[in-house]
């Protein structure tokens, strides 16, 4: 009686009735091969612990002995007798060993062929991929060490990481959040520089599901800035010239537009313009914007692209159209130039020169087409106590007496994007924080001094 009494406490209740295994080719819908092992499992656990049978292949559930004591019911002696649970059993343990063997490719299942109970198969395919899931959890590390997120789409980049986490954790080396976001971060470009400097100086913890929404934001406003840049640079430089007396009576209107196709004619900020200077007076009066007399316009003036022509009739009081030429008075402010393709300064004494050839034959072109020539090129940074910018692709144009700051390379080089208003200028980050405010000065959006200090 002692030995039945043990037997009935060594079974359990699984093994009072025999669950149905139904439903297999919807549930384990991925066969086991020799490089999936952990979603193999993921998907076989929760399907055998929710039939009651798990305890058939971890061991909690023993093999019951065939025979168990027992007293003959004439004589009152002990006796063996088939022992009932026993029998139950071998029904259950053969259906869960074929379910095991439905979910096997073939390659893995001549491996373990020769094993006759669930409990033998669950330990072979445990002892021959352990090895395997060590040295997968070696190059799963090795790929969220390596991944950049290159041209991949914001949500590409993400997927493909919580990928590798989710198979470390199937292997049993699950990573923390934080371990999550430190790869998600070490993955990005520089033009992500910003965003990773905001959320790894936040106090509270960040989540995955804010890291995910955040970089879909910073994406979506760099390919809104994001332009395409022109073969050659390109630089607009502005002055200011008079436009002439009317001799006529009648009032002569001059009416600037916006930017045009096809228009030959520049204004300042690297947009094209067309002036239509109008005689209600009379209809045919015309006179050019570029020297002053009547007859023609200015886009069929031969003096246009003459950098060297100077028209006499200069005064002070007329009205005044930005051309394409040279500044006369020096100006070390940096002002934003949303046409410059570079950076543009008129000396080299505050960069970090890169290229020092005195044969240097590159020149920038400006609207009227003339080429200016570039001493250098280097790099530097706008420097304050509270904000660092970094600037690439400075090229050294003495003359040029503006220093010009491409407006497309700030953006990309530093994550960043300006709204320019009437009066000021914003500069901010893609989660709306201002990082700069900047004056008007003498009509052009500029740095203020003490933030335009550069620093080589």
């Amino acid at each position: 009686m002692t030995s039945s009494s043990s037997t009935s406490n060594n079974s359990a209740d699984p093994l009072l009735s025999i669950p149905s295994l139904s439903n297999l080719a919807f549930t384990i819908s991925i066969k086991l091969s020799s490089s999936n092992y952990p979603v193999w499992k993921a998907q076989t656990l929760p399907y055998f612990k929710g039939h009651g049978v798990f305890g058939y292949l971890d061991g909690t559930i023993l093999i019951p002995p065939q025979e168990i004591d027992s007293l003959h019911p004439s004589t009152g002696a002990a006796i063996k007798i088939p022992n009932p649970q026993y029998v139950q059993w071998l029904r259950q343990d053969p259906l869960i060993l074929a379910t095991l063997n439905a979910s096997l490719t073939e390659d893995v299942l001549t491996q373990i062929i020769s094993y006759s109970t669930s409990r033998d198969v669950w330990l072979a395919l445990e002892c021959n991929f352990s090895s395997l899931s060590r040295a997968k959890a070696v190059q799963i590390c090795t790929q969220l060490a390596n991944i950049r997120k290159g041209s991949l789409s914001a949500n590409e980049y993400f997927i493909s990481i919580k990928r590798l986490a989710g198979e470390l954790a199937l292997i049993g080396q699950p990573l923390t959040a934080d371990d999550i976001i430190t790869y998600v971060l070490a993955g990005l470009g520089q033009e992500y520089d910003s965003l990773a400097s905001i959320i790894t100086s936040r106090s509270d913890s960040v989540t995955l599901e804010e890291l995910y929404s955040l970089i879909l934001i910073s994406e979506s406003r760099i390919n809104h800035n994001n332009q395409p840049l022109q073969a050659t640079p390109l630089v607009n430089v502005a002055t200011r010239h008079p436009l002439p007396h009317s001799s006529s009576s009648s009032p002569i209107h001059t009416n600037f537009h916006a930017p045009n196709r096809g228009t030959d004619f520049y204004r300042g900020r690297g947009r094209r313009s067309h002036f239509n200077t109008r005689n209600y007076g009379s209809s045919t009066s015309v006179i050019c914007q570029v020297c002053f007399k009547p007859g023609h316009s200015a886009r069929q003036c031969y003096h246009r692209f003459d950098l060297s022509y100077q028209d006499q009739r200069h005064n002070r009081n007329q009205p005044q159209a930005m051309v394409a030429a040279h500044y006369h008075t020096a100006d070390n402010e940096w002002h934003p130039d949303i046409g410059a393709t570079h950076h543009l300064i008129n000396n080299a004494n505050n960069i970090h020169v890169f290229n020092d050839d005195d044969n240097n034959q590159d020149h920038i072109q400006v609207a009227n087409g003339a080429g200016l020539e570039i001493l250098h090129s280097g790099t530097s940074t706008f420097s304050s106590p509270s904000i660092s910018f970094m600037l690439k692709q400075i090229l050294c144009v003495p003359e040029i007496n503006k220093n010009l700051l491409s407006v497309h390379h700030f953006c990309l080089d530093n994550n960043v994007f300006f709204e320019f208003h009437a009066s000021f200028f914003l500069v901010k980050d893609y989660l709306g924080n201002i990082l700069h405010r900047g004056p008007i000065s003498n009509g052009l959006y500029s740095f203020s001094a003490s933030l335009a200090h550069l620093q080589p």
